[in-house]
């Protein structure tokens, strides 16, 4: 799997459980690395808030099938590029 020119996301925490392993989870369901990027998040009462960057596998099926899922359990995010950051 090849990072080197693929998409970028914002995952968006605003107030799902802290507890929820949201990245392995994407991991093990969609069968594709993830890069993390960049991460600031918190436990505040249980809750995660915050945002991390991740970036997608080059393979366009791939970084698809991340994206459905994380669509599918409604977790937002926004891609971003170098000047987003």
């Amino acid at each position: 799997m090849k990072f080197g020119g693929s998409r970028q996301i914002r995952i968006i925490f605003d107030g799902r459980e802290s507890t929820e392993p949201v990245i392995s989870n994407l991991v093990l369901a969609c069968k594709v690395p993830v890069n993390i990027m960049y991460a600031q998040t918190r436990d505040v009462g249980g809750t995660a808030m915050g945002q991390m960057i991740i970036q997608l596998p080059e393979d366009e099926t791939e970084a698809k099938r991340a994206l459905h899922y994380l669509e599918t359990v409604k977790i937002p995010y926004e891609e971003v590029t170098q000047h987003d950051i």
